[in-house]
């Protein structure tokens, strides 16, 4: 089969997708952990907007049913691809260590003091694809595609869709 452009609009498995096709990008997996902290319903604390952090280096997202999701920045705490651990993307930790549980429980307490009788409701990790400067890869030949749009991947897909559409046609 044949094709005069071929678009790829992938995550952590975009580089070894292209990379049978002799085109190597500089994207990392890295594992990112979240965790959704429930604010009890007194009605003590509520959080409406987004709020990120530069002194506990956590952003907090206001969520349904009493519930904040909170995140680190991840910008902050990884510095040089040194930093990042070895990802199996088929087979890793999908929940959040205990370690980092206690850092952010007290990030938001530091950003929050109000949630002091929050608690944890879930927690998950996901995988996020790094770039050397956090910025999305975008490229057009024959291969078009975007590559690292991790953590503002859906805050960025319209505008990323409408730029690929501009390569591809």
């Amino acid at each position: 089969m044949e094709a005069e452009n071929v678009f790829v609009a992938t995550s952590n498995l975009g580089q070894p997708l292209l990379a049978r096709y002799g085109i190597d990008v500089p994207v990392y997996p890295h594992r990112v952990e979240m965790a959704f902290f429930h604010v009890l319903a007194s009605g003590a604390f509520s959080l409406s907007r987004c709020v990120s952090d530069s002194k506990s280096l956590v952003y907090l997202s206001p969520e349904v049913a009493n519930q904040i999701f909170v995140g680190l920045r991840e910008g902050d705490i990884v510095k040089n691809l040194d930093d990042l651990e070895s990802v199996d993307l088929e087979n890793y930790k999908q929940t959040m260590n205990n370690a980092t549980l206690q850092k952010i429980r007290q990030s938001v307490l530091t950003t929050c003091p109000e949630m002091k009788d929050g608690f944890v409701h879930r927690t998950y990790a996901c995988v996020y694809d790094w770039t050397d400067d956090e910025m999305a890869m975008i490229r057009s030949r024959v291969f078009t595609f975007t590559l690292s749009n991790s953590g503002g991947g859906l805050s960025l897909s319209a505008a990323m869709g409408n730029l690929m559409a501009h390569f591809i046609f």
